[in-house]
């Protein structure tokens, strides 16, 4: 009866493991996380559309002429703008 009842060790690895994952899931519901999330979203967004509507030669607008520019830099405004001192009322 005592070996069908044996008990169960975590070792440290899985332990270190569940540990990671709880933080990363504390990390993912954290208001300021979701906040800054949507700001790159909304951002990049907003910068893919502005290379879709501005016909720009890539030679002349080195952002608007790449997809890929105008994506990052409108996802790094978004970031900025949530989190920037005036958007949390410390102008």
């Amino acid at each position: 009866m005592a070996g069908a009842q044996a008990s169960f060790r975590m070792s440290n690895q899985d332990e270190l493991n569940v540990k990671l994952r709880d933080g990363l899931v504390r990390l993912l519901k954290s208001p300021g996380f979701r906040r800054s999330a949507l700001g790159v979203l909304i951002g990049g967004t907003g910068g893919f559309l502005y290379y879709f509507f501005k016909d720009c030669d890539p030679a002349v607008c080195a952002i608007a002429g790449n997809p890929y520019y105008s994506t990052l830099w409108g996802g790094f405004m978004g970031l900025f703008m949530v989190n920037s001192p005036c958007a949390r009322g410390r102008c």
